[in-house]
């Protein structure tokens, strides 16, 4: 069944290298080249005045796995554990994207696939919902409705409800013009059978499109999870200008059935300005995650436009759960070299506070000859990996010329999109398409540095090593 072609506000949708950390209990944190270019060496030492420092514990992230297809049309993939019993001793991993209609070119789809063994092979579970994809070259010429469904995001309750969150927008264009945005909405969906059907649950969010010059209104990029008091909270990006947009919460007290009217600001740009700084921020893309080992205290991860008007990432941290954030205490985690871009990062906390790792896109070797306004500016990007083990007080790849590069972990050129999902207190899944291949799962793993590999390392700290915290 089609979308209707015409909008309301309650629409309902049709339903159908390495990275290498050295530790002991820290005061001081200093960083050192290794002989692999994309590897960071982290040395952290305790001063003392009664006891010697302990022998320090070198710990790196590899590769633990190839790419594992999950659907090769699938994009914008995000991951949820999904318990199969009551006591949630054993769960799979559940995956949302945006994909073709497996049986319709012309139709996008939101759909669900399911990993029983860790993310190294994917089953497909079921549709969330489907519409005539406005910028399909397959899409019919005259048609002057449609609509554009993407942005997926999945949770399960405690009930074992699933919950998928996702931006359905109205688009309309004129005879021999291109599509425009009429309608925006947050839409929420759920599934009481681990996700072979769904039906319509609540709107989060909804405007009627702005025509106003200069003024946007849009919402994109839903972010959900569980706050301490059993509440769904889901967080999205508000366009307000053409250069401005703000991140933004609201929670549920019923299951994502209604919402509050109360949103609450994560991000809206800082209340100065240093020197060399942007006067207006395009705040999006956010992932939250808890930053170490006590609940409610949480780190919130974007991109932002706020330093130089170029897309950087931008950290921001909450101590209450994420009803108010330390908005004037934001820090550039990362910033690409050479005026390019780094953007669309999400974020995860592996092993209740051992490490929080960061993935992202970068155009800063992929922008040679283009100029600085490419529309594929972001989306054809490398795909990136940074680490904090200090609950995101310092990251790696935060610092200057030569520390740029060495401080981030490249997975691939041609990757689109990372989601990221913790698999165990050291392993975890980046989610990207990857060009020529599609929607895939990676794993990645935190572990010791063999003896052999500790052979000269002082040399090369005492030689290079610098100090890098993060930057505000």
């Amino acid at each position: 069944m089609d979308f209707p072609t015409r909008y309301h506000k309650h629409h309902r949708p049709t339903i159908v290298s390495e990275i290498i950390h050295l530790t002991t209990t820290t005061t001081t944190t200093t960083i050192a080249a290794s002989p692999i270019l994309t590897t960071l060496t982290i040395l952290t030492t305790t001063t003392t005045t009664s006891l010697p420092s302990p022998s320090p514990q070198l710990l790196k992230i590899i590769k633990a796995g190839e790419p594992s297809l999950i659907n090769p049309g699938a994009v914008y993939i995000r991951a949820a554990s999904l318990f199969n019993n009551k006591n949630k001793t054993s769960s799979s991993i559940i995956v949302g994207y945006a994909a073709p209609h497996p049986q319709n070119p012309r139709w996008k789809s939101l759909l669900t696939s399911i990993s029983n063994d860790g993310g190294l092979s994917w089953q497909y579970r079921g549709q969330v919902t489907h519409t005539q994809n406005p910028f399909s070259s397959n899409q019919k010429k005259d048609r002057p409705f449609s609509q554009d469904i993407d942005n997926s995001f999945i949770l399960q309750l405690p009930s074992g409800r699933l919950l998928y969150a996702f931006r359905n927008h109205d688009m309309r264009r004129k005879k021999g013009s291109s599509w425009k945005p009429e309608y925006f909405r947050i839409t929420i969906c759920a599934s009481d059978d681990n996700g072979l059907e769904w039906f319509y649950l609540s709107q989060v969010d909804q405007n009627v499109a702005s025509v106003r010059g200069g003024e946007k209104n849009g919402i994109w990029e839903p972010f959900l999870r569980l706050g301490l008091k059993g509440e769904v909270q889901v967080y999205y990006s508000e366009e307000k200008l053409e250069n401005r947009q703000e991140n933004v919460m609201r929670y549920s007290h019923d299951g994502g059935k209604t919402w509050s009217e109360e949103k609450i600001i994560v991000s809206d740009g800082p209340d100065f300005w240093p020197i060399g700084w942007y006067g207006i921020s395009k705040d999006g893309m956010i992932g939250v995650t808890q930053r170490g080992k006590e609940p409610g205290k949480l780190i919130a991860v974007f991109q932002s436009t706020y330093y130089r008007g170029v897309f950087s990432i931008t950290g921001i941290e909450s101590d209450d759960d994420g009803y108010t954030w330390r908005k004037k205490d934001r820090k550039r985690i990362y910033t690409a070299p050479n005026g390019k871009h780094a953007g669309a990062p999400q974020v995860i906390n592996l092993g209740g506070g051992k490490a929080l790792v960061v993935s992202f896109m970068s155009s800063e070797h992929t922008m040679q000859g283009k100029p600085a306004d490419w529309d594929g500016w972001i989306d054809g990007g490398e795909l990136m990996l940074i680490v904090s083990f200090d609950e995101g007080k310092t990251w790696s790849g935060n610092g200057k010329s030569q520390e740029w590069q060495m401080g981030m972990m490249t997975v691939d050129k041609g990757c689109h999109w990372p989601g990221l999902y913790a698999l165990n207190e050291d392993e975890f899944l980046v989610l990207y398409t990857k060009d020529g291949l599609g929607g895939v799962s990676q794993r990645f793993k935190l572990v010791p540095v063999q003896r052999t590999e500790k052979r000269g390392l002082g040399d090369e700290l005492s030689a290079t090593s610098k100090i890098i915290s993060a930057s505000t």
